[in-house]
């Protein structure tokens, strides 16, 4: 009798267990979709945030570079003279982009110092206009500034801008923060001449680094002609690497380590590049 009373009572319990279960599981799914919509709506919201971010780093102010007339000049104080390179393998020698037969530059022939357009600067005297990123630094805009004049970043700790007399700081300031600045402000530097000796120190370094040998005695230009490597070799010979510096373990200078016959692959125009820098066997 006990029993049946008591199986009786779970049967009558069942629709309300099936009842609470019902609501507790519409509960949850009602919980589970309001979260997924929040969750988009975040992320919705992100996205936005970063077009907008994108859109304010890119956003520009142009402004005109008034530098002195030897920024015009070699690193020797020579004119540059207007050049149309005639040979494979001319690079910048302030971006040090390689640039193709026909190519246009600002050059001293007798110091091998080359600007493309960008890094002469398009006015005369040294006058350029440069386009300011608004949420860029002071430090980014120098450095911007330094490579358009034929320098390397390294030397924008050297140059300082002057507006109206006074001198824009710090390096670390964001362009927009500068409400003095406007679309076409005229922007005086200073210390480019101490950047130019700064330079030339630096390239002095970087002769003496360049034509170090490893334990074969092999420089790094020896290295990059055995791989026929043209954009090392530029580079190295734009940087003074000596072109017939022999081999401790073999004596082949860079032209005789060109290792891929002629006709084959690269080889032909990495033989060329060192012969045009007076490279010989």
């Amino acid at each position: 009798m006990g029993s049946s009373n008591s199986n009786e009572a779970e049967v009558s319990a069942m629709p309300k267990k099936l009842n609470v279960d019902s609501v507790f599981k519409k509960s949850w799914e009602a919980d589970l979709d309001r979260l997924e919509k929040d969750k988009e709506a975040e992320r919705q919201q992100r996205a936005k945030e970063a077009e907008r971010q994108r859109a304010l780093d890119a956003e520009t102010i142009p402004l005109n570079m008034n530098g002195p007339a030897h920024c015009r000049k070699c690193l020797q104080g020579h004119a540059l003279k207007p050049f149309t390179t005639d040979l494979i393998g001319y690079s910048c020698s302030g971006c040090a982009e390689i640039v193709p037969v026909g190519s246009e530059f600002m050059s001293c022939r007798d110091c091998d110092f080359d600007l493309c357009s960008t890094c002469a600067g398009d006015g005369p005297d040294g006058k350029f206009d440069v386009d300011a990123r608004l949420n860029g630094t002071l430090q980014e805009l120098t450095e911007k500034v330094v490579l358009k004049l034929g320098l390397t970043k390294e030397c924008a700790k050297d140059v300082e801008m002057h507006l109206s007399g006074y001198k824009l700081e710090p390096v670390t300031k964001i362009v927009r923060e500068f409400t003095e600045l406007c679309a076409g402000s005229e922007i005086d530097l200073e210390g480019i001449q101490e950047a130019n000796e700064a330079m030339e120190v630096m390239k002095q370094k970087q002769a003496a680094e360049v034509n170090e040998t490893d334990s074969f005695g092999c420089t790094q230009l020896h290295r990059a002609a055995q791989m026929s490597d043209l954009a090392a070799i530029s580079r190295l010979l734009s940087a003074k690497a000596e072109v017939n510096k022999t081999a401790g373990y073999n004596g082949e200078t860079p032209l005789g380590m060109v290792s891929q016959p002629p006709g084959y692959g690269q080889s032909d125009q990495a033989r060329q590049l060192l012969r045009d820098a007076g490279g010989h066997y």
